[in-house]
């Protein structure tokens, strides 16, 4: 079962003519302008409106989209309680946003969450446990990648992209799309469920609709981060010394080799990923505060792609990419 959650937005102005939030009369008028000063990525201050009702005299603020008393956005908050349910401790989120720009303390998560729903613990729990898929790959591989790529995964989450989460079909895939649906509605996020149980289904056919999502879902992933790694090699292979640059364009020659496999223009998978993967097991872990190498992009993208290569090849060989191995 798929499930795409996008967060919800933020504004930097008051929209429409709200209310009164005490007698409910529509008849208020402005009554003073400020600015209010916010915990966002891309914003430091929003336009407030206070507005005073001419029917019981008393005055109220009438904020932008995604904006209330918190200092926090609300999509700052919702993406808080996102990453938390899909397994990331509360450090884990406080230095990602960090390097976003946006300081927050680790008391100031827990109370997003806590805020929220218990449901948020519940799916914590089980992605720790290996039941949650995450833009594709198992949600422990995905928060091991670099510090970087994290970061600029969240930067696009905020921007609007769909975080896109795969849960296990049937009774127990039922209950984490309940749970996730549950957090979407409080954080004020737009949900949409895909696969199982969203429309008709034909019994004969929905485990390879699946399948070619998965695969259609890999491949986009696997060019994009083609593009990335061989356009960090372009950059760095014209200041390299000899050494540096043999190894370049090795790399360049792996990431051909590993789009062509995904591909289907290459037999091989398992072996060949495990392959290109101990070329690349020497890099380090960047420490805190330092950004991830080339070669230890390159180590979890294949591990990645390693850990995956069974389902994978049986996908190419069900459509005749690949020939079908023996027994």
């Amino acid at each position: 079962m798929w499930v795409g959650i996008r967060l919800p937005e933020t504004g930097t102005q008051p929209l429409g003519h709200p209310h009164c939030p005490y007698c409910r009369s529509t008849q208020t008028r402005v009554y003073e302008r400020i600015t209010k000063k916010v915990k966002h990525p891309n914003l430091s201050f929003v336009s407030v409106v206070r507005r005073r009702c001419e029917n019981c005299g008393r005055t109220f603020r009438h904020y932008a989209p995604g904006v209330n008393r918190s200092i926090q956005t609300a999509t700052v908050k919702g993406m808080n309680v996102l990453l938390y349910s899909i397994g990331f401790s509360y450090s884990q989120i406080v230095e990602t946003l960090r390097n976003l720009g946006v300081r927050l303390v680790k008391s100031t998560v827990w109370r997003s969450v806590r805020s929220v729903s218990k449901k948020a613990y519940y799916l914590h729990k089980q992605s720790l446990k290996g039941k949650i898929s995450v833009m594709g790959m198992p949600a422990d591989l995905f928060r091991a990648e670099g510090p970087d790529i994290l970061v600029h995964f969240v930067a696009e989450l905020l921007e609007g992209k769909e975080l896109e989460l795969e849960f296990p079909d049937g009774e127990e895939g039922n209950l984490y799309a309940a749970a996730i649906t549950t957090i979407a509605k409080k954080i004020g996020a737009e949900l949409v469920i895909k696969g199982e149980g969203s429309g008709p289904k034909d019994p004969a056919n929905s485990n390879d609709t699946r399948e070619d999502t998965y695969m259609s879902r890999l491949k986009r992933g696997v060019k994009r981060r083609y593009r990335e790694l061989t356009q960090e090699a372009n950059l760095l292979i014209g200041g390299a010394d000899s050494k540096d640059k043999r190894r370049l364009r090795e790399l360049l020659v792996d990431c051909d080799t590993i789009l062509d496999i995904v591909e289907g223009k290459e037999n091989g998978c398992e072996k060949e990923f495990w392959e290109i993967y101990k070329r690349y097991a020497w890099a380090k872990a960047p420490h805190k505060g330092e950004t991830a190498t080339l070669w230890y992009k390159m180590r979890l993208f294949t591990l990645r792609l390693w850990d995956e290569s069974s389902r994978i090849l049986k996908q190419l060989e069900s459509t005749g990419k690949v020939e079908k191995r023996e027994g």
